[in-house]
Protein backbone atom coordinates (compact mmCIF):
# COMPACT_ATOMS: atom_id res chain seq x y z
CA UNK A 1 0.00 0.00 0.00
CA UNK A 2 1.15 3.26 -0.93
CA UNK A 3 -0.47 5.61 1.91
CA UNK A 4 1.91 6.47 4.82
CA UNK A 5 0.63 7.39 8.29
CA UNK A 6 2.95 10.38 9.52
CA UNK A 7 2.68 10.75 13.77
CA UNK A 8 4.13 13.68 14.75
CA UNK A 9 5.42 12.94 18.58
CA UNK A 10 8.78 14.55 17.85
CA UNK A 11 7.72 18.63 19.50
CA UNK A 12 8.89 19.82 23.15
CA UNK A 13 6.07 20.35 24.26
CA UNK A 14 4.75 21.82 27.72
CA UNK A 15 5.68 19.26 30.15
CA UNK A 16 2.87 18.68 32.67
CA UNK A 17 3.94 18.75 36.69
CA UNK A 18 5.82 16.05 37.83
CA UNK A 19 5.16 14.09 34.23
CA UNK A 20 6.91 13.42 31.28
CA UNK A 21 6.46 15.03 27.66
CA UNK A 22 2.90 14.51 27.25
CA UNK A 23 3.40 12.20 24.53
CA UNK A 24 5.06 10.06 26.86
CA UNK A 25 2.05 10.11 29.40
CA UNK A 26 0.72 6.91 29.66
CA UNK A 27 -3.09 6.20 29.14
CA UNK A 28 -4.65 2.96 29.41
CA UNK A 29 -1.56 1.85 31.03
CA UNK A 30 0.81 2.15 27.42
CA UNK A 31 2.45 5.87 26.30
CA UNK A 32 -0.16 8.29 25.11
CA UNK A 33 1.27 8.05 21.00
CA UNK A 34 1.37 4.28 20.81
CA UNK A 35 -2.51 4.01 20.68
CA UNK A 36 -2.34 6.25 17.17
CA UNK A 37 0.54 3.90 15.78
CA UNK A 38 -1.26 1.00 17.01
CA UNK A 39 -4.05 2.07 14.86
CA UNK A 40 -2.62 3.29 11.82
CA UNK A 41 -0.67 -0.23 11.60
CA UNK A 42 -3.57 -2.22 11.75
CA UNK A 43 -5.25 -0.15 9.77
CA UNK A 44 -5.81 -1.98 5.93
CA UNK A 45 -5.51 1.08 3.51
CA UNK A 46 -2.55 2.16 5.53
CA UNK A 47 0.92 0.88 4.82
CA UNK A 48 3.55 2.50 6.53
CA UNK A 49 3.86 4.56 9.84
CA UNK A 50 6.77 7.31 9.81
CA UNK A 51 6.87 8.02 13.84
CA UNK A 52 8.54 11.63 14.21
CA UNK A 53 10.17 11.42 17.81
CA UNK A 54 11.99 14.57 19.98
CA UNK A 55 15.49 14.81 19.46
CA UNK A 56 16.05 14.84 23.09
CA UNK A 57 13.90 11.86 23.42
CA UNK A 58 14.37 10.17 20.34
CA UNK A 59 16.67 7.10 22.52
CA UNK A 60 13.40 7.11 24.85
CA UNK A 61 11.22 6.83 21.87
CA UNK A 62 12.63 3.76 20.11
CA UNK A 63 12.76 2.17 23.69
CA UNK A 64 9.26 2.28 24.19
CA UNK A 65 8.26 0.91 20.79
CA UNK A 66 11.16 -1.89 21.17
CA UNK A 67 9.67 -2.60 24.32
CA UNK A 68 6.24 -2.37 24.32
CA UNK A 69 5.23 -3.11 20.90
CA UNK A 70 8.03 -4.15 18.37
CA UNK A 71 8.97 -7.08 21.11
CA UNK A 72 6.02 -8.69 21.43
CA UNK A 73 5.18 -7.92 17.60
CA UNK A 74 8.14 -7.94 15.31
CA UNK A 75 6.02 -8.24 12.33
CA UNK A 76 5.51 -4.73 12.58
CA UNK A 77 9.22 -3.55 12.56
CA UNK A 78 9.05 -3.29 8.72
CA UNK A 79 5.71 -1.12 8.48
CA UNK A 80 7.16 1.18 11.14
CA UNK A 81 9.81 3.87 10.07
CA UNK A 82 11.64 6.80 12.54
CA UNK A 83 12.91 10.38 12.25
CA UNK A 84 13.58 13.21 14.32
CA UNK A 85 11.29 15.75 14.95
CA UNK A 86 12.29 19.34 14.70
CA UNK A 87 12.39 22.63 16.38
CA UNK A 88 8.38 23.08 15.37
CA UNK A 89 5.86 20.93 14.69
CA UNK A 90 5.93 22.13 11.27
CA UNK A 91 9.69 21.08 10.77
CA UNK A 92 8.44 17.87 12.24
CA UNK A 93 6.10 17.52 9.44
CA UNK A 94 8.83 18.22 6.66
CA UNK A 95 10.76 15.75 7.90
CA UNK A 96 8.56 12.79 8.34
CA UNK A 97 7.57 13.86 4.58
CA UNK A 98 10.95 13.85 3.43
CA UNK A 99 11.14 10.26 5.37
CA UNK A 100 8.21 9.09 3.21
CA UNK A 101 9.61 7.73 -0.16
CA UNK A 102 8.39 9.37 -3.64
CA UNK A 103 5.73 6.42 -4.78
CA UNK A 104 3.81 7.24 -1.92
CA UNK A 105 0.26 8.82 -2.95
CA UNK A 106 -1.31 10.18 0.42
CA UNK A 107 0.17 11.20 3.68
CA UNK A 108 -2.07 11.25 6.87
CA UNK A 109 0.09 13.02 9.57
CA UNK A 110 -1.72 13.14 12.57
CA UNK A 111 -1.19 14.37 16.08
CA UNK A 112 0.64 11.49 18.54
CA UNK A 113 -1.12 12.91 21.53
CA UNK A 114 -4.67 12.79 19.88
CA UNK A 115 -5.53 8.95 20.60
CA UNK A 116 -8.74 8.04 19.76
CA UNK A 117 -8.70 8.12 16.02
CA UNK A 118 -11.04 5.66 14.50
CA UNK A 119 -11.31 3.91 11.49
CA UNK A 120 -14.24 5.04 9.90
CA UNK A 121 -13.31 8.65 9.84
CA UNK A 122 -9.81 7.81 8.18
CA UNK A 123 -11.73 5.96 5.49
CA UNK A 124 -14.22 9.19 4.67
CA UNK A 125 -10.95 11.35 4.44
CA UNK A 126 -8.88 8.94 2.60
CA UNK A 127 -11.40 8.98 0.28
CA UNK A 128 -11.76 12.57 -0.04
CA UNK A 129 -7.96 13.49 -0.58
CA UNK A 130 -8.22 11.08 -3.13
CA UNK A 131 -10.77 13.08 -5.00
CA UNK A 132 -9.56 16.57 -4.25
CA UNK A 133 -5.58 16.23 -2.98
CA UNK A 134 -6.40 17.35 0.63
CA UNK A 135 -8.84 16.17 3.33
CA UNK A 136 -9.08 17.55 7.05
CA UNK A 137 -11.36 16.65 9.56
CA UNK A 138 -13.83 18.94 11.45
CA UNK A 139 -17.03 19.70 13.75
CA UNK A 140 -19.48 22.23 14.25
CA UNK A 141 -18.30 24.51 16.77
CA UNK A 142 -20.65 24.65 20.07
CA UNK A 143 -19.63 27.52 21.95
CA UNK A 144 -20.12 31.09 21.32
CA UNK A 145 -16.88 32.82 19.52
CA UNK A 146 -15.90 36.78 20.10
CA UNK A 147 -13.02 38.44 18.72
CA UNK A 148 -11.41 40.58 20.86
CA UNK A 149 -8.63 43.39 20.55
CA UNK A 150 -7.22 45.02 23.67
CA UNK A 151 -9.26 43.60 26.42
CA UNK A 152 -12.35 44.19 24.41
CA UNK A 153 -14.75 42.63 22.24
CA UNK A 154 -14.99 43.74 18.62
CA UNK A 155 -17.40 41.42 17.54
CA UNK A 156 -18.79 37.92 17.82
CA UNK A 157 -18.51 35.63 15.03
CA UNK A 158 -21.14 33.84 13.66
CA UNK A 159 -20.67 30.26 14.77
CA UNK A 160 -22.78 28.71 11.78
CA UNK A 161 -19.97 29.09 9.41
CA UNK A 162 -17.47 27.57 11.81
CA UNK A 163 -15.72 24.86 12.81
CA UNK A 164 -13.16 22.92 14.95
CA UNK A 165 -9.99 21.08 12.90
CA UNK A 166 -8.17 17.61 14.01
CA UNK A 167 -5.70 15.25 12.70
CA UNK A 168 -5.22 12.95 10.47
CA UNK A 169 -5.30 15.73 8.02
CA UNK A 170 -4.47 13.70 4.53
CA UNK A 171 -3.00 14.99 1.49
CA UNK A 172 -1.31 14.16 -1.60
CA UNK A 173 2.02 13.94 -0.49
CA UNK A 174 3.64 15.62 -3.74
CA UNK A 175 1.21 18.28 -3.33
CA UNK A 176 2.26 18.76 0.88
CA UNK A 177 5.56 18.59 0.10
CA UNK A 178 5.76 21.05 -2.83
CA UNK A 179 3.73 23.45 -0.19
CA UNK A 180 5.95 22.99 2.85
CA UNK A 181 9.26 23.30 0.39
CA UNK A 182 7.48 26.84 -0.56
CA UNK A 183 6.94 27.64 3.26
CA UNK A 184 10.17 27.11 4.08
CA UNK A 185 11.86 29.46 0.97
CA UNK A 186 9.41 32.02 1.67
CA UNK A 187 9.26 31.58 5.66
CA UNK A 188 5.69 30.77 5.68
CA UNK A 189 4.32 29.78 8.90
CA UNK A 190 1.00 27.80 10.04
CA UNK A 191 -0.56 25.79 12.35
CA UNK A 192 -1.71 23.00 10.78
CA UNK A 193 -0.29 21.24 7.46
CA UNK A 194 -3.90 22.53 5.61
CA UNK A 195 -2.90 26.05 6.39
CA UNK A 196 0.27 25.46 3.82
CA UNK A 197 -2.49 24.29 1.47
CA UNK A 198 -5.09 27.04 1.77
CA UNK A 199 -2.06 29.88 1.29
CA UNK A 200 -1.70 28.14 -2.22
CA UNK A 201 -5.21 28.81 -3.35
CA UNK A 202 -5.35 24.54 -3.13
CA UNK A 203 -8.74 22.96 -2.01
CA UNK A 204 -9.05 21.45 0.91
CA UNK A 205 -12.08 19.38 1.60
CA UNK A 206 -13.45 19.35 4.92
CA UNK A 207 -14.85 16.08 6.48
CA UNK A 208 -17.14 15.79 8.86
CA UNK A 209 -16.17 13.58 12.14
CA UNK A 210 -18.18 10.65 13.27
CA UNK A 211 -16.13 10.34 16.36
CA UNK A 212 -14.58 12.99 19.45
CA UNK A 213 -10.89 12.87 18.88
CA UNK A 214 -9.44 15.05 22.11
CA UNK A 215 -5.98 16.17 22.10
CA UNK A 216 -4.16 15.77 25.28
CA UNK A 217 -2.19 18.88 26.10
CA UNK A 218 -3.24 19.69 29.79
CA UNK A 219 -3.83 16.76 32.89
CA UNK A 220 -7.52 17.17 32.42
CA UNK A 221 -6.99 16.05 29.06
CA UNK A 222 -5.68 13.10 30.86
CA UNK A 223 -8.45 12.43 33.11
CA UNK A 224 -11.30 13.01 30.55
CA UNK A 225 -8.92 10.31 28.13
CA UNK A 226 -8.84 8.00 30.70
CA UNK A 227 -12.70 8.08 31.80
CA UNK A 228 -13.68 7.76 27.25
CA UNK A 229 -11.41 4.34 27.64
CA UNK A 230 -12.94 3.15 30.22
CA UNK A 231 -16.15 3.75 28.55
CA UNK A 232 -15.70 2.51 25.39
CA UNK A 233 -14.24 -0.91 27.25
CA UNK A 234 -11.02 -0.70 24.67
CA UNK A 235 -7.90 -1.91 25.95
CA UNK A 236 -4.48 -1.68 24.00
CA UNK A 237 -4.69 -5.03 23.44
CA UNK A 238 -7.39 -5.30 21.06
CA UNK A 239 -5.56 -2.85 18.74
CA UNK A 240 -2.18 -4.85 19.11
Amino acid sequence: MSNYAIITAGGSGKRLPGFRKKQFLRLGGVPVFLWPVMRFLRHPSVGHVVLVLPKDDYGLGRDILEEELLHHDPAFADRLWFTMGGDTRQESVFNGLQTCPDTAELVLVHDGVRPFVHDEDIDRLLEAAGEVGAAIPVHPVKHTVKQTADGRVVRTLDRRDLVEVSTPQVFRRDLLLACHEEARRTGLVCTDDAGLLEQGGHTVAAVPVTFPNLKITERFDLIVAEHLLQTSGETFSQRS
